[in-house]
């Protein structure tokens, strides 16, 4: 009896990829690639067995040719079979399940639930081998597309659409779009639940301070991540710290306390840009 696994695999590998565009098209990559190959494999048998029957004169020749032709036939679906599996696997991190992808959004709402909310972080930076920089702040955000962050002599604030940066020694407001790779978009991802183009590659529980670890990876894999840790308290899904490592192999380090709801009237004020407009204004938006 053949074995279709393709038909199996194609079923489980919708349910797992559904949602995720880019786990969606590399497993689909992988059935395509498997399915040709075994086309591929089957129509040089047959060309073989062509060439064989032609040469084959007797009766028992031609048995003996067919038992073979079968085993070997056989022996080719076991191999294609065994090679899907194979690229099933590879392409499907056996963190990614359910239950991982809801500890992120039990997080992400940790910290929602209590918007407008304050936190202090400290980030650092590892330069090289013993040296590194640190910065402390005050990390603000709503339950927007929207932060503050107060680092030293600098007060940030995104509204949603522009970074404005003002400068409280020179009285100097910059304004620009937010990059993509600053460790606030990151801080600010990791709060607000922008987990769409991340896959739990691993998830750890340490026997010390009973927090778990979650190892994370991008799906695309020009992202300028290569890996990130969550380190989070299970019961409280409070993020404690987090650390990742760029492309270029950079480790950064960041640590957090806990949340702490500010009045929604202190809020607004907190986020209002309008009054940077009466100073001096640097405005590199596009």
């Amino acid at each position: 009896m053949h074995f279709d696994i393709f038909t199996l695999l194609d079923k489980d590998l919708f349910g797992l990829s559904m949602g995720n565009t880019e786990l969606s098209n590399r497993v689909n990559f992988s059935l395509r690639f498997a399915k040709k190959t075994q086309r591929r494999i089957t129509a040089c048998l047959r060309r073989f067995a062509k060439c064989l029957r032609h040469f084959a004169n007797t009766q028992n020749d031609k048995v003996y040719l067919e038992v073979i032709l079968t085993m070997i036939k056989k022996s080719i679906i076991l191999i294609c079979n065994i090679m899907l599996i194979f690229l099933y696997n590879h392409n499907l991190p056996a963190g990614d399940t359910q239950l991982d992808r809801r500890r992120l959004s039990d997080m992400s709402h940790h910290y929602l639930s209590r918007a407008p909310f304050a936190l202090d972080f400290e980030i650092i930076q590892y330069i090289d081998e013993g040296n590194y920089q640190s910065l402390i702040g005050t990390f603000y955000m709503t339950g927007r597309d929207s932060f503050r962050a107060d680092i030293m002599d600098q007060e940030i604030i995104f509204d949603g659409d522009w970074l404005w940066s003002w400068d409280k020694e020179t009285d100097q407001v910059i304004v620009e779009p937010l990059d993509p790779q600053s460790s606030l978009k990151f801080i600010f991802d990791m709060l607000r639940g922008n987990w769409e183009s991340f896959i739990v590659n691993s998830v750890t529980s340490s026997q010390k301070d009973s927090a778990l670890t979650l190892e994370l990876m991008t799906a695309d894999e020009n992202s300028f991540f290569k890996i990130i840790l969550l380190h989070l308290n299970p019961e409280t899904n409070r993020l404690l710290s987090a650390v990742y490592i760029d492309f270029r192999d950079g480790k950064t380090e960041i640590w957090f306390t806990k949340p702490q709801t500010i009045d929604k009237k202190i809020a607004w004020q907190l986020f209002d840009t309008r009054r940077f407009e009466s100073g001096e204004l640097i405005d590199l938006r596009p």
